[in-house]
């Protein structure tokens, strides 16, 4: 950030003051990391929130779901629906309603790593469950 800042003020601060500055300035703002997506490239999934709850039409009885969301990263576009449970075949209707809803595949499909969709979870090469890798 520091080069970029020099280029637009070849006069500016030097790195320590820079960096000083930037400092306090972050503390007031509370920066956060951004990130460029390509365009069709990632549809991250999850499931958010607190557990909502509906009421059946017909019994009157009081349901828990869960709220289901998938966004795609560079636009930002969203769908979210309430699915009855995270259960992996709820999840992986979510999924495909998702896509539906997007009118296309993405290249990736990004879950947090939820039990429905990791069954085993690492940094960098998570396991995925099969039924969801026979989807994507």
């Amino acid at each position: 950030m520091w080069e970029q800042y020099l280029v637009l003020y070849p006069d500016g601060f030097q790195s320590s003051q820079f960096r000083h500055h930037y400092k306090i300035w972050g503390k007031r703002v509370n920066p956060v990391m951004h990130m460029n997506h390509k365009s069709g490239d990632k549809m991250y999934v999850d499931y958010a929130g607190k557990t909502l709850s509906i009421i059946d039409k017909e019994s009157g009885e009081l349901k828990e779901v869960q709220f289901f969301v998938a966004i795609l990263g560079a636009s930002q576009y969203t769908y979210a629906e309430a699915s009855m449970s995270q259960q992996k075949e709820d999840f992986v209707r979510s999924v495909e309603n998702a896509i539906r809803f997007f009118e296309g595949t993405p290249a990736a499909i990004v879950p947090d790593n939820l039990k429905s969709a990791v069954i085993k979870s690492s940094r960098f090469e998570p396991t995925i469950n099969e039924t969801l890798a026979d989807l994507a």
